[in-house]
């Protein structure tokens, strides 16, 4: 290997807030820029978080067609892109064999490390998913994922290595200052407020959330409801909401840009997903001190203390609000993250970044 710096292409499908742009970035904004020339491409849209983060990091953006819209226009438009840039690393994030197109179009481009990183455990698109597994297996010589289960779903029996989701850790612990004025900002100073953060689709399970809510605000006349997101079901929730009976309870918040303050406002955190790869958001509540209810199909990986609960789906809509409200909430959320400190080691990302650059550097070897 030549003594230039490894030049690395990292690809999503769009940047929007969610939790895979919040992996790419964790990653991108620390890898060492004097070994590392880095660049993002993406589909449109793009946030405006994440065009900054580009500006702050010495890090290239380029901007592509939306793939959802033309994948034609953003495929060629990646060619040309990729193409005589000398690019030695192309590195996607996705959840299926979908991504064979764009593994194939860095190929063609001669670039030798191609590799997938996995965020989930289904997709949305299982025939064409079906139908590009054979290419994708053939384009595809590295495989990453975010957890066991993320990556046994997509590359069964073949090799591949777990990446954890390395954030700064210590952002998360609770912060009174931002509980109280955040409670101020919503007018719930002295209120119970059960919490989601995530976006906005088939998933993430709103009408699940929103039944289990209503179980909970039956009994407990102080309770309310912090939905944090958006997303493509936005406008059907919503819908859901003008019909529910405590509607008034509940408080859609939209997009945030510093989830930490969201989990020191709320009391609880409620995560009935269909299916996650890993759950990033249940690991970020966790070191805020939250007691965590979450559907039992989530990967264990996420238990890292005795604050979670996982729970089954269906209609058990009074199972889990039976929980929610037998738990003591009067306990020290400081002195909880203190207490489970060393379980929260695995995610920081100062070490897992060293991690990730060796693996790199090793293939491009």
């Amino acid at each position: 290997m030549k003594n230039d710096k490894i030049k690395l292409a990292m690809v999503a499908n769009s940047l929007t807030i969610n939790g895979i742009s919040e992996v790419i970035f964790n990653y991108c904004t620390k890898l060492n820029k004097e070994q590392f020339e880095v660049t993002v491409m993406a589909g449109e849209p793009i946030a405006d978080k994440y065009r900054r983060l580009c500006e702050q990091n010495n890090i290239n953006l380029i901007t592509l067609p939306s793939r959802k819209n033309s994948t034609l226009k953003y495929c060629k438009q990646l060619k040309r892109e990729l193409k005589g840039k000398n690019y030695d690393i192309f590195h996607i994030h996705g959840n299926s064999a979908t991504t064979a197109i764009d593994l194939r179009v860095a190929k063609r481009c001669g670039i030798k490390t191609r590799i997938m990183h996995c965020h989930n455990t289904t997709c949305s698109h299982m025939r064409a998913h079906k139908l590009l597994k054979p290419l994708f297996n053939h384009y595809c010589n590295v495989r990453f994922a975010c957890s066991r289960e993320a990556g046994e779903w997509l590359f069964k029996k073949k090799p591949f290595t777990v990446i954890t989701n390395g954030f700064n850790v210590e952002r998360f612990i609770f912060n009174e200052k931002k509980r109280v004025a955040l409670r101020s900002e919503l007018g719930l100073q002295n209120q119970f407020i059960l919490g989601h953060v995530g976006r906005i689709n088939d998933q993430k399970n709103h009408p699940f959330l929103l039944k289990v809510f209503e179980e909970v605000a039956k009994i407990k006349k102080d309770a309310y409801l912090l939905i944090v997101g958006t997303g493509p079901d936005e406008a059907k929730i919503q819908a859901e909401i003008l019909r529910h009976p405590y509607k008034d309870r509940i408080i859609c918040y939209g997009e945030c840009n510093d989830s930490s303050k969201i989990y020191s406002t709320i009391d609880a955190f409620v995560f009935p997903s269909k299916h996650e790869g890993l759950g990033m958001v249940l690991i970020e509540a966790q070191i805020s001190g939250l007691n965590c209810f979450a559907s039992n199909v989530i990967t264990r990986d996420t238990w890292l203390c005795d604050r979670v609960q996982y729970l089954p789906l269906g209609e058990e809509y009074a199972l889990w609000a039976g929980s929610i409200l037998s738990v003591d909430y009067s306990k020290d959320r400081v002195a909880a993250y203190e207490g489970d400190k060393q379980q929260f080691l695995p995610y920081d990302i100062d070490k897992n970044v060293k991690f990730l650059e060796q693996i790199y550097k090793n293939n491009v070897k």
